[in-house]
């Protein structure tokens, strides 16, 4: 028995060519194993989140992004709320926007593509979350639109 074709003629036909009846899922997963979000949020502000943070797994995740694995340990021991979340991946993100400034006005394209993408990267990271500890709202995405756009 073969299954019918997928439909990518548009995204709606390919969505209706699923066959779905229904959401999917109404909540999205863990990205880590780690403790609920309640237990992982008081974990944070007793300055444990280095414990199911900065785990291989989350390192390997950053690693597979195309960054330095060693941020999440910057990450785990700044983070002392999930409200931090934003301002912390912003913070991380800052100096990769001045590196690419810095290589672009000495007309190094490769250095400014390189520390560009890092720093989007790290912007996505900030503003998108994991979906399960941090998640960020369409309308609190918002402010950052001109910034990408403008990278």
């Amino acid at each position: 028995m073969t299954a019918a074709p997928l439909d990518t003629t548009s995204f709606p036909a390919f969505v209706k060519s699923l066959g779905l009846a229904g959401p999917v899922t109404t909540r999205g997963g863990a990205m880590l194993s780690g403790p609920p979000v309640q237990l992982a949020e008081f974990g944070l502000r007793l300055g444990l989140g280095n414990i199911f943070l900065n785990t291989p797994q989350a390192r390997a995740i950053l690693a597979n992004l195309g960054l330095d694995p060693a941020l999440m340990a910057v990450v785990a021991r700044r983070l002392r709320s999930f409200r931090l979340w934003r301002p912390v991946w912003e913070d991380l993100a800052a100096p990769a926007l001045k590196a690419a400034a810095a290589a672009q006005a000495r007309q190094d394209q490769a250095a400014a593509a390189e520390a560009l993408t890092a720093a989007l990267t790290m912007l996505g990271l900030a503003y998108g979350g994991d979906g399960y500890y941090v998640s960020t709202v369409m309308p609190d995405r918002q402010p950052i639109q001109p910034v990408l756009a403008r990278l």
